[in-house]
Order: structure tokens, then C-alpha cells, then sequence
């Protein structure tokens, strides 16, 4: 169990989309599976002390963790350390899932955009929120061992 107020508000949207995907509605879960990935890619940036602007979303920030990782990135964090966070990416995060990510994150905006427009198996869209549960947890997992390590430099984060 979470301690903190963020942690377990994470905790009861995870409950909540994995009760609709569950419950076979999985457009639901999708959605909350999206909101959580992008939720949480946002965060690292934040411990990075990198300011996103409202449209920097899941593209931006999968495409710039890849780049950091391949090239590594020199950020200042909250207590003023300078450290080269590309390392530490590539740990936890291989390419592999960061492109996994970002082909579900297509998949995802294609079939809420064109649901009405076209006849979309319903067993894909099962697949897709399966696979959207599947990397929210892989990606969760990094996340928190990343938070892990950032504390070894700043234990405020």
C-alpha cells in the first residue's frame, strides 16, 4: 500500500481500470491505462526538474527518455547535484518497451478517433487494454526503481 495521498490515488485508478477491463469495458480501462503511462512519464521528467508544456504528452516524453538513454542527458536535480540521467534510463527502461509504449499509444488514438468511423473488432480492442494493463505495470515497476536510485542523488525526490 501507498503512503502518500498521489500514491494511492495511482493505486485506485489501477483498481479502477483493471475492474473495467474486468468487466469487458475496455474502452474505460484503456483510457485510465493511457492517463496512468502518461501520468507517469510526465514524473520522471519532474524529478529531472525538465518543465513540460501542456502539449509535450506521451509522444514527446517517450521520444526524449530514447534520446536520453541513447545519448544521455546532464540535468540539475532539486538539490543542485549535476548527473548524467541516461545510465540510469537505460536500466530501467529498455528501447524495446519505451517503443511498445508508443505503438499502443497509436493503436490507442486510432481506435478512439476512428470508433465511429470504422468497424473495429471488439476482440482488438480487448487485446489492445490487456496490453495497455501489461505496460502500465512494466513501466510502473521502472518508475519506482528509478525513484529509488534518483534518491541515492537527492532524497528529496
Amino acid at each position: 500500500m501507498r503512503h502518500t495521498s498521489k500514491g494511492q490515488r495511482f493505486e485506485s485508478i489501477i483498481a479502477r481500470a483493471d475492474a473495467a477491463l474486468e468487466n469487458n469495458y475496455c474502452i474505460e480501462a484503456s483510457t485510465l491505462y493511457y492517463a496512468l503511462l502518461e501520468e507517469r512519464l510526465i514524473s520522471i521528467f519532474e524529478k529531472f526538474n525538465i518543465r513540460l508544456n501542456k502539449q509535450q504528452k506521451m509522444f514527446y516524453c517517450i521520444d526524449e527518455i530514447k534520446k536520453f538513454i541513447q545519448n544521455g542527458k546532464s540535468v540539475t536535480l532539486s538539490n543542485g547535484m549535476q548527473i548524467d540521467v541516461g545510465p540510469l534510463l537505460g536500466k530501467e527502461f529498455d528501447i524495446q518497451l519505451l517503443d511498445d509504449m508508443d505503438n499502443w499509444r497509436n493503436r490507442r488514438n486510432s481506435v478512439i478517433h476512428d470508433f465511429a468511423k470504422q468497424s473495429i473488432p471488439y476482440s482488438d480492442v480487448e487485446d489492445w487494454a490487456e496490453e495497455g494493463k501489461n505496460l502500465v505495470r512494466k513501466f510502473n515497476s521502472g518508475t519506482m526503481r528509478l525513484k529509488r536510485n534518483l534518491q541515492k542523488y537527492d532524497p528529496s525526490i
